[in-house]
């Protein structure tokens, strides 16, 4: 596809500098039929400078202007006497070109050049006057004259050939276009739907069969290879969940019978690390949903209150927050109020903002949560006042989305549970922002719109 289009392209470019160029081409030929036709600057130069000749006496003598012009056009000035041929006055003029000349010399340089110096003539006051130009500067043709009928018919002509030029190359330009388009387009639109899936094969083209089997061969494996990866991690996630579940539990009921601090210290990092390997594990199933090209959310309706107070029990119920303070404040404006959601990816969300707190600050912070109303949306606040993120690490976790290149390695020092609650926000259709200051606080804020009261 890619190499047809960069063909179509070259295509294009190539017929349209053949017609700027055939317009420029046509241009410059009119321009030196008629600059070469009138003789402008050269004529103009040899008027000017007669004007300035003082013929009237017997010797003739160039005025101070017309020395000036001659100078800068670099023309040199000889008068003859026509009856006797003698020079009778000279301005500039180079030492070969002789002073005396016979009829038949005057008959030669008549023909435009004299001693290879391409001259002028004019015949006043039974006066010759010849004016000579340099000879890297003027050439002269053998002729200097054009039928006008001639030279209308030569420009008639070119712009007669120009236009069926432009007209053939308009008329084949348009057929190919559109001939390209018709096949290619299918194959575009496909190639782009590929990452969703197909819903039905790719017709095919005779002249573009391996392509589109290409196409609906690579569809069929994309689908299969994502089916596969949904399977894979959804198998992991259980497997692991099970004996994660039973050394949960087993170091919970192990932590009340024991007193010596050293052991409940390692008690306690048993239990939060299995906790932190839980959350990591339900993040992973979120990343194959959210990944998957028929990814749905499953919606329901629930009251923002209620919803949110059993998710912060859930928390605290764990007791691996001996150093952690929680404070949960909400707007009364919000207890009717309801929001459309799938429950267990925002619960998710809050999940993985709290354990970011947790994960980063050891040594314990408190946890402010909020929520409140503005106008038709939901504010939800978590903040702690822990360590921060400094400004580098802040744009990374802000600007940054997960993909199916999911870096499993770096999962707990990137934040990717961070990532992926940012994605779950915005596909229901919210905006999630982080703030945070460095050794001052970290702060998360949720804007979620509110179901219209009925």
């Amino acid at each position: 596809m890619f190499r047809l289009r960069v063909i179509t392209q070259f295509i294009r470019r190539f017929i349209i500098s053949i017609v700027v160029m055939s317009i420029i081409d046509i241009f410059i030929l009119v321009f030196f039929i008629f600059s070469h036709a009138n003789q402008t600057n050269v004529m103009d130069t040899v008027n000017s400078l007669v004007k300035q000749l003082n013929l009237s006496s017997n010797s003739p003598e160039l005025s101070n202007s017309g020395k000036k012009l001659a100078h800068s056009k670099n023309v040199w000035i000889l008068i003859l006497d026509s009856t006797s041929g003698h020079e009778i006055y000279e301005f500039k003029k180079p030492n070969e070109v002789p002073s005396q000349y016979k009829l038949t010399d005057v008959a030669k340089f008549t023909r435009y050049y004299l001693m290879d110096y391409p001259v002028f003539v004019q015949i006043i006051n039974n006066k010759i006057i010849i004016f000579g130009f340099s000879k890297d500067k003027v050439f002269r043709l053998p002729f200097d004259y054009y039928e006008k009928s001639d030279l209308q018919s030569l420009i008639a002509l070119t712009f007669f050939l120009l236009g069926i030029n432009c007209l053939y190359i308009l008329i084949l330009y348009t057929y190919s276009t559109r001939l390209v388009k018709r096949k290619i387009i299918p194959l575009v639109l496909a190639i782009k739907k590929l990452p969703e899936g197909l819903s039905s094969a790719v017709s095919t083209e005779d002249e573009l069969k391996q392509l589109t089997d290409a196409i609906n061969i690579a569809d069929k494996k994309l689908k299969e290879s994502e089916l596969f990866k949904e399977n894979w991690i959804s198998g992991i996630a259980h497997d692991i969940k099970t004996p994660l579940s039973v050394i949960i539990s087993n170091a919970s009921l192990i932590k009340s019978d024991i007193s010596d601090k050293n052991q409940l210290r390692r008690l306690r990092s048993i239990v939060n690390e299995s906790y932190y390997i839980q959350n990591t594990v339900n993040d992973l199933n979120i990343f194959a949903r959210l990944t998957n090209s028929q990814f749905a959310l499953k919606l329901e309706s629930v009251k923002i209150i209620p919803f949110f107070k059993e998710i912060i029990i859930h928390i605290i119920n764990q007791e691996v927050w001996d150093n952690i303070n929680f404070s949960f404040e909400f707007d009364d404006m919000l207890l009717n109020n309801k929001i459309s959601i799938e429950k267990n990816l925002i619960s998710r969300v809050f999940h993985n903002i709290i354990y970011n707190s947790i994960l980063h600050n050891p040594k314990g912070c408190n946890v402010k949560i909020c929520l409140h109303r503005d106008k038709d949306f939901l504010i939800l606040t978590i903040e702690d006042d822990g360590i921060g993120v400094a400004n580098d690490k802040l744009s990374s976790i802000y600007d940054s989305k997960i993909s199916e290149e999911f870096d499993i390695s770096g999962i707990r020092r990137h934040g990717m549970g961070l990532k992926i609650s940012q994605q779950i926000i915005e596909v229901h259709k919210g905006i999630f922002k982080v703030e945070s200051q460095e050794n001052k606080f970290f702060r998360v804020i949720i804007n979620l719109p509110l179901e219209r009261e009925v």
